[in-house]
């Protein structure tokens, strides 16, 4: 499907549990670091750092979560270690792009997608009826999700996430008012505060 030389396969399940497990597949070119200092042995996921040459305007790297919430599991549990993930990490790289994205069976996200901006892109069932494949995201501006056949022997449909545009938008700009500092404005505000009458 892709050019070995070009895809990095990370991750692998050795455990003897039935269903679920995850594995992702990332181009070499993306320059993704692998995080696992807040592993969870509760939490099936892994977390990236990618640092790619070309990004919107004001997106530094992008954080990316690939996630497996089994069905009936803790939803609370989930949310806080993703809480304390992204947080940890935007504190030490402000201003990332956030995916989030896997198989969340009846997740719910809670006060999570507010305390991050992030929205759920996908919009159409992923398995049978319901949506239960998901990417949340901080980028939904840029991205729209297509629903594709299942891979191999999977029964779940495959979700194709694809820029709106060719050309990458910009994040808008934030203007700043602030007082023009030219010598001759300087030098007025000196004479000002010098001729003022101060009473102390």
């Amino acid at each position: 499907m892709f050019p070995n030389q070009d895809i990095k396969k990370i991750g692998d399940r050795n455990d003897d549990q039935r269903g679920g497990g995850i594995c992702t597949y990332i181009r070499e070119q993306l320059n993704a670091v692998e995080i696992c200092d807040m592993n969870d042995p509760e939490i099936e996921r892994q977390l990236f750092l990618i640092k790619t040459d070309r990004l919107p305007r004001g997106i530094n790297t992008i954080i990316l979560g690939t996630i497996y919430h089994p069905p009936r599991k803790d939803d609370r549990c989930l949310r806080a270690h993703i809480f304390k993930c992204l947080d940890h990490l935007l504190t030490v790289y402000p201003n990332s792009g956030i995916l989030v994205l896997g198989d969340f069976n009846q997740f719910r996200p809670g006060n999570l997608c507010g305390s991050f901006k992030l929205k759920k892109i996908v919009k159409k069932p992923t398995r049978g009826g319901n949506v239960l494949d998901q990417a949340y995201t901080n980028l939904s501006f840029y991205y729209e999700s297509t629903i594709l056949p299942p891979v191999g022997s999977s029964d779940h449909r495959s979700i194709l996430l694809q820029p709106l545009c060719n050309e990458i938008p910009s994040v808008p700009t934030k203007r700043t008012p602030q007082r023009e500092c030219k010598a001759s404005n300087k030098r007025a505000l000196v004479s000002t505060l010098e001729n003022a009458d101060v009473d102390l």
